[in-house]
């Protein structure tokens, strides 16, 4: 669809149509799920009793848009949900994300000692 809109000289689709399927789901994918866990070990409900079925992949699905930095509009496209909440609160699971790492990818604060007057100041703490 975005390859087609650029052949063509128009405008990327900000929303897939309701139509278009982001991938093939076999009819009988939860039998095989549920086989699958079984012969790997995976137990069919993880440490926060959440059930790993079909529907699990999608907060996967959801948790690593975030994870790999899409824009939450982006995901809530991708997600076809209808409300930014639905996407950041509901499909994304805070356990697989990178909080560490995020906190460690921001810049250095360089305070000294004559400038950091008026930022204690600015943020309301006394000295």
């Amino acid at each position: 669809m975005r390859d087609e809109a650029r052949r063509n000289g128009k405008p990327i689709p900000a929303r897939l149509p309701a139509s278009m399927p982001l991938f093939h789901v076999p009819s009988g994918l939860t039998r095989i799920l549920d086989r699958d866990l079984a012969v790997s070990g995976i137990p069919k409900r993880d440490e926060r009793n959440r059930v790993v079925d079909v529907h699990a992949l999608r907060v996967t699905f959801c948790s690593q848009l975030c994870a790999a930095g899409v824009p939450l509009r982006t995901a809530q496209a991708a997600m076809r949900h209808s409300k930014p909440e639905l996407t950041a609160k509901i499909y994304t699971d805070p356990k697989l994300l990178d909080v560490a790492g995020a906190i460690e990818a921001l810049p250095a604060l360089a305070l000294s000692p004559k400038n950091d007057a008026p930022m204690v100041a600015a943020v309301g703490a006394s000295r």
